[in-house]
């Protein structure tokens, strides 16, 4: 055996992540790469650094650089590093731990926050930030334990990723509360309205024209304001009027404004379910709809992308992930709690 098999598979032991039965060597190989990388990287949160806590952003990015440089030395006849795009890999990691939590930014440094457990049942504990003298198992950039009986544990996984944890009806009430003004739609010509009815067509999230068959919908301006950022309101069809009042920026802006997408299309029956298909150690699963911002970045985390958007700013697929089996058994539980649906193909 050689040494590069050698320490593939010291690595594959270590994570426990395994090669699906229908995975090819490349992919596989790319999996452990990526992960490894990104444990690298918070490992390297606590180098030595005569500049106070913490280290560098530049250092950080560089570990992962760094990193990926020497596999690509090592591994240069076993792996296609073409699967990964490479420059833009730094990024992908260090952004989604940063909005994962696992450290907090200051002016040109950044400083990792201490370790914290939270279980999804009870028997999946997810850890926020690196143990180092625990047994931990990997899917995509994220840390978790299978244990016997973690029931004893207060935090949530919810808790420590600040996940929504109602079902899809109950925070729908607590959305409509956030409405504290109705006027009535007088110039429906500006705004494009929430896809309600056919999704067939890409994944086109609003549409030009109004549905008035459902009680509630969304609308956005045409016309972004300076910074890219649209104005949402919730609409409201009562008989033959149309209501609509201002959703608050905090919870429409980046991406937010699919906690009120995902509630209605629920309501409405017509959310659609995300796919996955089994491979052994394995799951692919492809998105029906994009979860809220806070719940997509926790899939993002405890995945890899199927593919990748090298000319994109965001350079991961959304859609298409890869999740150990082990992680997905829970995961997939939790949330179905929330109201998602997911058919195995």
């Amino acid at each position: 055996m050689s040494t590069e098999t050698e320490l593939l598979n010291a690595m594959e032991s270590s994570m426990q992540i395994h090669r699906g039965k229908k995975e090819s060597k490349q992919q596989w190989y790319s999996r452990l790469i990526c992960s490894a990388i990104g444990r690298q990287m918070i490992v390297s949160l606590k180098d030595p650094s005569d500049n106070g806590p913490g280290v560098s952003v530049v250092h950080a990015k560089r570990r992962i650089e760094n990193a990926l440089s020497i596999y690509q030395e090592i591994f240069s006849g076993l792996i296609n590093f073409e699967l990964v795009p490479s420059d833009k890999l730094a990024n992908y990691i260090y952004d989604l731990y940063l909005t994962s939590g696992f450290m907090y930014h200051i002016p040109d440094r950044v400083i990792p926050l201490s370790p914290v457990k939270g279980r999804i049942d009870k028997t999946l504990i997810c850890i926020r930030g690196q143990v180092f003298d625990e047994y931990v198992s990997m899917s995509g950039l994220g840390f978790y334990q299978v244990l016997s009986d973690a029931g004893d544990l207060k935090n949530s996984a919810q808790t420590i990723f600040q996940l929504p944890d109602i079902s899809l009806t109950d925070e729908w009430k607590d959305l409509l509360d956030l409405i504290s003004h109705w006027e009535k739609l007088e110039s429906p010509d500006d705004y494009e309205y929430l896809n309600t009815t056919n999704f067939s067509n890409g994944r086109a999230y609003f549409m030009q024209t109004l549905n008035h068959n459902v009680e509630y919908s969304l609308a956005r301006t045409k016309i972004a304001m300076q910074g890219g950022a649209r104005i949402y309101y919730l609409i409201h069809n009562v008989g033959k009027q149309t209501f609509m009042g201002q959703i608050p920026q905090w919870i429409s802006d980046k991406g937010m404004y699919r906690h009120f997408s995902n509630c209605i299309l629920y309501n409405l029956r017509k959310l659609p379910p995300s796919t996955f298909h089994e491979d052994g150690s394995l799951v692919k699963l492809n998105l029906g709809y994009l979860y809220p911002p806070e719940e997509l970045n926790f899939l993002r985390l405890y995945s890899w992308p199927g593919s990748w958007y090298p000319d994109r700013p965001y350079v991961d697929n959304f859609f298409d992930r890869v999740l150990t089996s082990q992680f997905f058994t829970h995961y997939k539980t939790m949330m179905e709690a929330r109201g998602y649906r997911f058919i195995k193909e």
